[in-house]
């Protein structure tokens, strides 16, 4: 209630591949090095908190591994 979002994530890493996953059946970005994620946000009440988390799973050709923080 306290942060108001200006601008849509934006994404900049390395060996990015992005398309139809046919595993998945669904259009995925991989990143495989590194990655990062930039947000502009305004802060309304003077101060604010900010947490959160982010959710990854490591794939190879035949499986994946299950979803990790």
């Amino acid at each position: 209630k306290s942060i108001e979002l200006i601008d849509p994530v934006s994404e900049t890493g390395t060996k990015v591949k992005e398309g139809i996953e046919p595993m998945f059946d669904m259009f995925l970005k991989e990143y495989g090095e590194t990655v990062t994620f930039k947000q502009k946000l305004k802060v309304l009440n003077g101060k604010a908190t900010l947490d959160g988390y982010v959710e990854y799973m490591c794939c190879d050709d035949m499986q994946c591994l299950p979803p990790e923080e």
